[in-house]
């Protein structure tokens, strides 16, 4: 019988529809099921159609509902690598979808997603960390910015700098628009290396996921027997 109690488990689980003609008849009578409520007959239906369904298309939009009705009925747990392989698909618009239901679940059963809290202490503790190298470097120099201050105020000091800048501006006339075309393709480069880092990050995360179960019956089996 199919629970009533998790209609709103999830802001972001709402029925998924998309352009895509609905000519198949089992995705047609689970989205229906979905509508009035009725998960547990949706469940059957889009499992069936995500089972035996080639058009990708088609497919995505089936395996998006049928993790809505995971959620509505309380199935988090089956929910949760339906989900997490649509993260993974090309389609731009299923990845967005994927990755907020997921989001919004960890938030709302920490429990069950012991990884997203693990990367939230992570951060954490590389903010704590920033911080403290920031005031480190913010009290040295607000030691040093007084001496640096009173030594440029020598007329000599003076009078070098002065020279050192007409060299420059001689030198190079447009030091200030390649300057900035430099800090661009660093914003750019940085951008580039934390987006790899953090698909890096995830695709560490999901092979221990997978990989680590089978590690722990291997270690099990491994055990000496008790005397």
């Amino acid at each position: 019988m199919a629970r009533q109690n998790n209609q709103h488990s999830s802001r972001k689980a709402n029925s998924y529809d998309s352009d895509i003609p609905q000519t198949n008849i089992e995705l047609n009578a689970g989205l229906a099921a979905l509508k009035r409520g009725d998960w547990a007959s949706a469940i059957g239906y889009l499992e069936y159609v995500c089972d035996l369904e080639l058009h990708q298309p088609t497919l995505y939009k089936a395996q998006m509902n049928l993790a809505i009705a995971y959620i509505r009925n309380g199935e988090i747990l089956k929910a949760k690598p339906l989900c997490q392989n649509l993260a993974e698909s090309n389609n731009a618009k299923v990845k967005e979808w994927a990755t907020s239901t997921i989001a919004d679940l960890a938030e709302r059963y920490p429990e069950l997603f012991p990884e997203a809290q693990s990367g939230k202490e992570f951060v954490y503790y590389g903010k704590q960390v920033a911080k403290e190298y920031n005031t480190f470097f913010k009290n040295t120099l607000d030691f040093v910015a007084p001496i640096f201050s009173a030594i440029g105020e020598i007329p000599a000091v003076k009078k070098v700098g002065s020279w050192m800048v007409a060299e420059i501006d001689k030198r190079y006339p447009n030091r200030a628009a390649d300057a900035l075309y430099a800090r661009q393709k660093a914003g750019e480069a940085s951008t580039l290396l934390w987006e790899k880092g953090r698909l890096l990050w995830q695709s560490v995360t999901k092979i221990i996921e997978r990989v680590w179960p089978k590690v722990a019956v291997w270690l099990e089996k491994k055990k000496p027997p008790n005397e």
